[in-house]
């Protein structure tokens, strides 16, 4: 009985084991890469192996339709000069960082940036740079509300630093103009001095001086021209206008409340308060004709070329409140504004561009420049101190 059972289960594994080998040769060998011989899990799905399809190689396209009005950094700056020179066929457009004072170049042909200086100024809040793009001069905020002035040196081939000079001075007030010159203003006991430095001779010279310390000086294009001063602009305070050329002092026909202005020999730019009305003037100063604007701007949010009477303004057609500009100064009031060139001989206005339309951003312009070439315009956005140029 027991061998009849031994040779029961043997044929048993005897046959198991054959149709084991039937299947291995039949059905058991893998064709390809993707067959699978068995499913190991224990959970009864079966798994199954997914090829991805292959990835498309991204191909990037150069917008070469740039709109007229764009923003150029977005980095804060703190001063900027279009630079033109005999060995560059495009301009260069220069700006220093706010927070460090380094200096970047934009090619504004090809829009390629470059940082061409790093060395750092630390708190750098204003900068100035000369017209070749050689001399920049930085400051930086003190304790006393004035500030810290460093003059600096860039190289003309290949500059990678800042080299800094001897000179540094605490100032109210500064600019490089066209001749290269840096003017600079000086807080003495009741008053003013204005003067310039010559960065290849190291020679100073003084200016003129003025009878109040608390002064807003619109710097003339060379050490020699007018320059213009009135005192710190407030609502509750009366202002004036004086010009300053050849160490005299002249004050001009005009003032009022809230006072502030920018000027050249043909044309003066200001604003007054008119029964507590915030109000902007152009005054012809050769016809002596003047007109008010249709609507409130700071002379800072103008453009005065060095000779003649076509300005561009950027204004915002809205009324203001009566404490302007300290609140503009102070951040609480912005502008939305739009770009105008303003004809002063018979005081007609072409409107450029509505910034907020074309860009769909709320830009509060200041510091508005106008390149060498007269192809664009340049300006900063207060709300964000990014820059922007508006191409003509």
């Amino acid at each position: 009985m027991k061998q009849q059972v031994f040779i029961i289960v043997g044929a048993l594994i005897v046959l198991v084991l054959v149709a084991v080998w039937a299947y291995l040769l039949f059905f058991g060998t893998p064709q390809t890469a993707n067959d699978v011989f068995a499913e190991l899990g224990l959970s009864g799905s079966e798994d199954t192996f997914v090829v991805p399809p292959p990835i498309a190689e991204e191909v990037s396209t150069v917008n070469m339709e740039r709109p007229k009005l764009r923003q150029l950094t977005t980095k804060p700056v703190i001063g900027f000069r279009e630079i033109v020179t005999a060995t560059n066929t495009v301009p260069s457009l220069y700006y220093a960082e706010m927070g460090t004072g380094h200096i970047f170049s934009i090619n504004l042909g090809s829009g390629e940036e470059v940082r061409i200086s790093g060395t750092t100024i630390p708190k750098a809040s204003v900068a100035e740079i000369s017209n070749d793009g050689t001399l920049v001069a930085i400051a930086s905020p003190t304790n006393s509300k004035n500030l810290n002035l460093v003059l600096g040196v860039l190289g003309t081939t290949t500059p990678t630093d800042l080299v800094l000079s001897s000179f540094s001075a605490e100032v109210s007030d500064f600019s490089i103009p066209k001749s290269g010159e840096l003017l600079f203003a000086e807080q003495g006991e009741g008053s003013t001095v204005a003067s310039a430095y010559n960065a290849d001779t190291t020679k100073e010279r003084v200016l003129f001086t003025l009878p109040y310390r608390d002064a807003r000086i619109e710097w003339g294009e060379k050490a020699d021209d007018s320059h213009y001063a009135y005192p710190k602009a407030s609502y509750a305070l009366e202002g004036f206008l004086y010009e300053a050329k050849a160490g005299k002092l002249t004050r001009l026909p005009i003032d009022g409340f809230g006072f502030t202005a920018k000027a050249n020999d043909e044309l003066i730019v200001y604003t007054t308060s008119v029964k507590e009305v915030p109000t902007t003037y152009l005054y012809n100063r050769k016809t002596k004709a003047e007109r008010a604007l249709d609507s409130y701007t700071l002379p800072e949010k103008c453009f005065l070329p060095e000779s003649g009477t076509t300005i561009i303004c950027a204004q915002e057609s809205t009324s203001v409140p009566y404490e302007s500009p300290d609140r503009w100064y102070q951040g609480i009031l912005s502008f939305k504004d739009s770009l105008y060139a303003i004809y002063t001989e018979d005081f007609t206005a072409e409107l450029l561009a509505d910034t907020y339309v074309e860009s769909n951003r709320e830009i509060d312009a200041t510091q508005l420049q106008v390149g060498e070439g007269g192809s664009a315009l340049y300006f900063i956005n207060k709300n964000d101190n990014t820059l922007w140029m508006y191409e003509f």
